[in-house]
């Protein structure tokens, strides 16, 4: 009796300890930024030839729009909230980036960087859950069909000084963010090659207009079939 009386005095702070520790919540600042999308050294620009099948979402900063009827048309701060965000436009690949990914939303002095586009040299960043990020539940997305809208939209515009004829074709292309592998832009690209780029100019304002309510007729409300794309699409090893 005397030799377990000793066993339990030697274990019982242990076992007290280790209660404890189990029983103790969480941190809320330990909560994971997704691991899925960061980007890592061994990644590989994703080919826009893979993704025929494939939509974008575009995060908006609520879900109200959802309720306006089908025959009704979505007002233009769904799409954006500057027009200068339409030349290039944010958007994301589902599937590997989950729907509940909207509802990250950055914060604090680093979300700059963490939105800045991604120099495949450097490993990607994690942001940390309420210094760089928090969850915004309010928030929803609508769907883009890559096959419609990727070389298949464009319409002609005026250059000036001249009014040269010209025309925008819309491009799906993958650029990736130091905290988000999947992102993708909608860029416009003229009849050079160059894609056009936002300015504080009258006729930019008017292009936007364009740009805008071509792509209100191709938004997808509901959400459609989501494959993640194989890792050899997007992975080197």
């Amino acid at each position: 009796m005397e030799i377990f009386r000793k066993l339990i005095l030697k274990w019982m702070p242990c076992l007290i300890l280790r209660k404890k520790v189990m029983l103790q919540p969480i941190p809320a600042t330990e909560t994971l930024y997704p691991e899925i999308l960061i980007p890592l050294l061994h990644y590989k620009k994703i080919d826009e030839a893979d993704l025929s099948e494939k939509c974008v979402c575009r995060t908006t900063i609520n879900s109200d729009w959802k309720q306006v009827q089908e025959n009704h048309l979505i007002s233009e701060d769904v799409l954006y909230q500057e027009w200068s965000e339409l030349f290039d436009y944010s958007t994301n690949l589902p599937g590997h980036f989950l729907l509940a990914h909207n509802y990250i939303e950055l914060i604090g002095d680093n979300k700059k960087s963490f939105y800045s586009y991604w120099d495949w040299e450097n490993e990607g960043r994690a942001p940390k859950y309420e210094i760089d990020y928090v969850e915004n539940k309010s928030r929803s997305c609508f769907f883009l069909d890559f096959s419609k809208i990727h070389k298949q939209v464009k319409f002609p515009f005026s250059r000036p000084p001249k009014n040269q004829s010209d025309t925008l074709t819309a491009e799906i292309i993958h650029t990736p963010t130091f905290s988000n592998f999947w992102h993708f832009s909608i860029r416009w690209k003229d009849t050079n090659g160059e894609y056009i780029k936002a300015s504080d100019s009258k006729w930019k304002a008017g292009i936007a207009g364009s740009m805008r309510a071509l792509l209100l007729e191709y938004i997808q409300r509901d959400e459609p079939a989501i494959q993640s794309l194989h890792p050899n699409k997007y992975s080197k090893n």
